[in-house]
C-alpha cells in the first residue's frame, strides 16, 4: 500500500510514532519518502527517525529521467535552489519487533 503526504516535517515523533505503530509484527519492507533538504529538515528527520529506531539512508541520484531534470535545471533555471527543490529518496527500514534482535535491513545498509 502507499500513502503520500505533504509535510513540513514540523511533526517528526508524531509521524514516527504513527509509521512505529502501524508496523506489523512481521517483516515490513522499507519505507520510502521524497523530500528536500530544506535547510537541514531531512538530517533531523533522519535523527528522529533513528531515534525509534528505523535505519535510514538517504539517496540523492534514485532515477535517470529525475536526475537528468535536476541536472538541465540546475544549467537552464537561475531560479532553481536544490536544497528547496530536489528531493531525495530516503528509506525507512522498521526496527524489527521487539522480541527480536536487531537485523540489519538489506536495502538500508
Amino acid at each position: 500500500d502507499r500513502v503520500s503526504t505533504q509535510s513540513t516535517w514540523g511533526f517528526l515523533s508524531m509521524l514516527m510514532e504513527l509509521v512505529h505503530s502501524a508496523a506489523p509484527e512481521s517483516d515490513l519492507p522499507p519505507i520510502l519518502l521524497f523530500s528536500p533538504r530544506r535547510h537541514g529538515t531531512v538530517e533531523r528527520f533522519v535523527a528522529a527517525a533513528s531515534s525509534f529506531g528505523f535505519s535510514v539512508t538517504a539517496v540523492e541520484r534514485y532515477d535517470d529521467d529525475v536526475w537528468n531534470a535536476h541536472v538541465r535545471l540546475q544549467r537552464e533555471t537561475p531560479h532553481y535552489d536544490v536544497d528547496r527543490h530536489y528531493p531525495l529518496m530516503l528509506s525507512l527500514c522498521p526496527p524489527p519487533p521487539v522480541a527480536e534482535a536487531p537485523v540489519e535491513c538489506p536495502s538500508c545498509g
